[in-house]
């Protein structure tokens, strides 16, 4: 991925977003943000398409290099993202513990408005909360694929900016 972001840095236009976080987008449905260092590398990122039909925009890819990290690079992303452009963003259909860490850590301290909705059956929605550092939903959320098939459910996170009125 780092040869993927160093390539369209070159041929795409990247925009400032906020004090360390810049944009770019690589065609129409495809959005990175990223940080670099003081010498102009990429040192964190997060990789964002949206699925034709979708409002939401998945985030694919979040990575920061180890040494990096600990610093609140990747909220500085999703923050940019959320806050700062207004975007819609859903997690993505596979959950590591990292990434499953961030999302508790935005619902626990209520960085942006964030609910569960089951992307096969939209109709299907659910509350959030973290308790002890775990994650209450009423749907079936951070499945594991189906060895036989696909999952009956897609449930994801959803996270947008909170209401400031």
């Amino acid at each position: 991925m780092l040869n993927y972001i160093l390539n369209r840095m070159r041929r795409c236009v990247s925009v400032k977003v906020s004090p360390k976080v810049w944009r770019l987008r690589s065609g129409k449905r495809i959005i990175v943000y990223y940080i670099c260092d003081g010498d102009g590398w990429p040192i964190s990122w997060m990789y964002l398409t949206q699925r034709k039909g979708w409002k939401a925009w998945e985030v694919t890819q979040v990575w920061t290099f180890p040494e990096h990290r600990g610093k609140g690079l990747a909220e500085s992303l999703y923050r940019t993202a959320v806050d700062v452009d207004g975007l819609l963003l859903a997690s993505g259909n596979s959950h590591t513990p990292h990434s499953q860490a961030v999302w508790r850590s935005f619902i626990r301290r209520r960085l942006f408005h964030i609910w569960a909705q089951d992307f096969k059956d939209l109709s299907q929605t659910s509350a959030v909360e973290v308790e002890d550092d775990e994650l209450h939903c009423a749907l079936p959320i951070y499945l594991r694929p189906h060895p036989h098939g696909r999952p009956r459910s897609d449930v994801r996170l959803l996270a947008i900016r909170k209401d400031t009125s």
